[in-house]
């Protein structure tokens, strides 16, 4: 098993699939959920599902969506230290999806901003 390092974004992506064109101005028929995301949690996400082990450097806020993002990663086993070190809110991301499934995305990275080079851990035992 390999133990894998991933650096970057965690955030909550907010998904609106436009059931019809924007009507400006007025209500726009639409379907709204929400996914865990953000790159670098998706890809550490991933990399547990091909049984390796991943250790994830990122950043979230203390709030409701940061308790929720990390544990959607200790559900998959995803390894983190220090995620909730931050004074700003957890990264959210909203993504409009035409009825052509193009997407238009609207981040606001939040904590995510916060992250240093200097959070990388030691990485002797990293493959």
């Amino acid at each position: 098993m390999k133990k894998i390092l991933c650096m970057g974004d965690v955030a909550l992506d907010v998904i609106a699939q436009l059931k019809e064109q924007i009507n400006y101005g007025n209500d726009t028929a639409s379907k709204i959920s929400t996914h865990p995301g953000g790159q670098a949690a998706n890809v550490a996400t991933w990399i547990t599902r091909t049984n390796n082990q991943a250790h994830l450097v990122a950043r979230v806020g203390n709030d409701p969506v940061g308790f929720a993002l990390i544990s959607d990663l200790d559900k998959y086993g995803v390894q983190h230290k220090g995620l909730m070190n931050s004074g700003r809110p957890s990264g959210v991301v909203v993504i409009l999806v035409d009825s052509n499934g193009e997407r238009t995305m609207f981040p606001d990275n939040g904590a995510n901003a916060d992250l240093e080079v200097s959070d990388l851990p030691s990485l002797d035992d990293i493959d």
